[in-house]
């Protein structure tokens, strides 16, 4: 189950305590905090119950106050969401690297050059991720001929849609070995504040190999992946 921000907010919290006066005297110390906050002991806190629990801890004065003034601030909150955000990112890319989605990142110049691609892309494409990012090869020469002018055209007839946020597409890429396969596309579209289109980013699912996995998990890796790039690239 996921962790609640004030959950989170509270094991650092004890976390600066410890490395002040030890874990027990600092488990202690918020066990006691809580209790005169008038809260019961609980796995998850509201905004609100934290921000009592602090209160209580900066009336102790000296070192505990210091430490308790600095978690209560905005600032020292944003960096915990921002290691929450960090840990989901890595937990996200984690399950990327073992399936057979692949990530993408694509300019939008003619021939669709690789920006950023995630390590997995070898088991999919046969190629690197070095040899796609380097430009030794670009996308549109991975897309089977007889589909490219198709994806082409499709691809710009979504793009000239302003409001249009992602699209969907199925064809066919040619190994670095030579081999045929059939692909799912999810592309998101990334605009400028002008709203020119400067990338594309793309999930793409190896269509055979996920359909030979068991009950639904082509859907959470594409929540995985969706949650890797709306949180990093």
């Amino acid at each position: 189950m996921k962790k609640t921000m004030s959950e989170i907010e509270i094991k650092r919290l004890v976390d600066l305590l410890t490395e002040s006066i030890g874990i027990e005297a600092a488990e202690r110390v918020i066990h006691e905090a809580i209790s005169t906050a008038g809260l019961p002991i609980k796995t998850s806190y509201s905004e609100q119950e934290y921000n009592q629990i602090c209160d209580v801890l900066k009336k102790k004065g000296g070192f505990i106050k210091t430490i308790a003034t600095v978690a209560s601030t905005a600032a020292y909150r944003d960096i915990v969401k921002r290691k929450q955000t960090e840990a989901e990112m890595r937990e996200s890319y984690a399950i990327i690297s073992r399936s057979p989605v692949v990530i993408f990142l694509w300019k939008n110049t003619i021939g669709w050059p690789v920006e950023f691609v995630s390590e997995n892309v070898k088991q999919v494409f046969g190629y690197t991720a070095e040899e796609l990012i380097s430009g030794e090869i670009s996308y549109s020469e991975v897309i089977h001929p007889d589909d490219l002018d198709r994806v082409v055209k499709e691809v710009a007839a979504y793009s000239e849609k302003k409001t249009r946020k992602e699209f969907y597409k199925e064809y066919r890429i040619v190994t670095k070995s030579g081999e045929v396969k059939w692909v799912d596309d999810r592309t998101y579209i990334r605009r400028d504040e002008k709203g020119m289109i400067t990338y594309y980013q793309g999930i793409i699912l190896d269509i055979i190999v996920a359909s030979g996995r068991n009950g639904g998990s082509g859907h959470r890796l594409y929540r995985s992946s969706e949650n890797f790039l709306l949180s990093s690239i």
